[in-house]
């Protein structure tokens, strides 16, 4: 089986049905009450920012493979839906830099940013939505086509950033199987040792990064981007100068506003809906989110989405 067949198998949930003679392994792929219940609380729930994070993780021991860190980690996503890391230096130059360069991408005129749109396909290159925001979403295999000529060191800018989360990004990836696998040890194992540097080439060069421009409004409070869960198995969201974000937290059952919860350079991870896809674990389900930004602003957020999409 490929690599990416093998990532888009789905691994029913397995439960325990007790009987007089030997368990019996059934499936369950049906969406909870509790899960519904809990989509109806999400569109009235309030952001608050009285929420205790239990710990910032590190990042440099998530790269390092330090188990008691990785098994933390794993923990915050499983009961809050996310987690906070506190990244190294590099990371946080590398963040800086693409802030910078995107900000005079987005800042050309509007039809030479219009040169890295990609008319096939909505969701890459430079996209506009009128009245909120316009981002460019790239990888880097990517056509040439598609890359900004201006500012001349977008590319290299864009490259590096690429190069340093994806080091973390897949460190968190390993941890998340190698915890999931832990927690299931009769099924297929997401992630065998001898298989890891061809699963690591293979999501690096599925894996995107978005940069997204806000507009300034002069509301006092707008919701820029409404409720969503993203489709990849990691989301890293670069702290920004504008904290706007709110995510959902499964242990409060209520909106957090999670960059108010921490500091400027930290990254905030969460899952995507390929997680429970392809690990057939209803324990670790897509976060929801949302942007509410306040008026007078504008808001640069950078994301790194670790994904495997086709």
């Amino acid at each position: 089986m490929g690599i990416s067949n093998w990532f888009f198998s789905p691994r029913p949930v397995e439960q325990e049905v007790q009987t007089t003679e030997q368990p019996v392994r059934t499936y369950d792929f049906s969406v909870s009450k509790r899960e519904l219940q809990l989509e109806k609380t999400r569109k009235t729930a309030v952001g608050t920012k009285d929420v205790q994070i239990s710990q910032k993780i590190s990042g440099t021991e998530i790269l390092e493979g330090e188990k008691e860190t990785w098994k933390n980690f794993c923990l915050e996503l499983r009961d809050r839906g996310y987690a906070i890391l506190k990244v190294g230096k590099d990371c946080f130059e590398a963040s800086e830099e693409l802030e910078k360069v995107s900000k005079e991408f987005f800042s050309l005129p509007i039809e030479q940013k219009e040169l890295s749109s990609d008319p096939d396909r909505n969701n890459i290159g430079f996209v506009s939505i009128p009245g909120t925001r316009e981002y460019i979403k790239l990888r880097p295999s990517d056509p040439i086509s598609l890359w900004p000529q201006q500012p001349e060191n977008f590319t290299s800018t864009f490259n590096k950033f690429f190069q340093e989360y994806s080091k973390i990004s897949f460190a968190c990836f390993e941890a998340l199987a190698s915890f999931i696998d832990e927690m299931n040890p009769n099924r297929l194992p997401l992630l065998k040792p001898q298989d890891t540097e061809a699963i690591r080439e293979f999501i690096s060069g599925k894996s995107s990064i978005s940069v997204i421009r806000y507009f300034i409004h002069d509301l006092e409070s707008a919701t820029v981007c409404s409720e969503h869960k993203d489709t990849g198995i990691l989301t890293f969201i670069v702290r920004t100068k504008f904290p706007s974000l709110e995510i959902w937290d499964k242990s409060l059952e209520q909106y957090v506003k999670i960059e108010e919860l921490s500091e400027l350079g930290d990254l905030i991870v969460f899952l995507g809906e390929k997680v429970p896809l392809f690990s057939g674990s209803k324990t670790f389900c897509a976060t929801p989110h949302r942007v509410i930004m306040g008026g007078g602003k504008e808001r640069i957020s950078i994301a790194f989405l670790l994904d495997v999409a086709k």
